[in-house]
């Protein structure tokens, strides 16, 4: 491993303690959920042998499910977030982006996590149908990131049920 060598995940220097050298077998694996995650990784690591990484990176980017904000919003030349992702108006970790109300986690209130890739699109289609102040709100929420899932966006389930209702209610009164 070389001295001053950067993370092949997430760009950051090795640090002493928390490396990791990945031979072949480790490669593929990554190389499979770069293509899951269509970051384009897998471009710079198919012809290597070995990559550097740290231990901690590679075991959250080999998981399936856990490509997380570390790796989408705070790398350093990653070329997978587009430059209007990498610094977000609003806080959508912390941030319910339907109602922008804060996150509480309690008892009574269900926080839910973004977890497909059409969430944004589908959403900002339903916005703009919706046409009202909520739906105009969502919409340039979302319009400012290409990926809820790269920023973490959260909501709560009631403010979704809410905000989806307005597709039945249409629905309903056209019968």
């Amino acid at each position: 491993m070389q001295q001053n060598s950067n993370c092949a995940i997430c760009s950051y220097p090795m640090a002493r303690g928390n490396c990791r050298i990945v031979g072949k077998k480790g490669i593929s694996t990554l190389i499979t959920q770069s293509k899951r995650v269509e970051d384009k990784k897998w471009l710079d690591w198919e012809k290597k042998e070995k990559l550097d990484c740290h231990e901690k990176c590679r075991l959250s980017y080999s998981v399936s499910g856990t490509y997380t904000q570390h790796f989408a919003l705070n790398a350093p030349n990653n070329n997978v977030v587009a430059a209007r992702d990498e610094v977000p108006d609003f806080n959508y970790a912390d941030n319910c982006f339907i109602c922008d109300l804060s996150i509480i986690k309690d008892a009574k209130t269900k926080i839910c996590t973004v977890t497909q890739k059409e969430t944004r699109d589908n959403l900002i289609a339903m916005g703009k149908e919706r046409n009202d102040s909520l739906g105009i709100s969502v919409v340039e929420r979302l319009e400012n990131i290409s990926c809820l899932i790269r920023v973490q966006g959260r909501y709560h389930r009631t403010c979704m049920s809410h905000f989806n209702a307005y597709g039945l209610k249409k629905n309903i009164e056209g019968l």
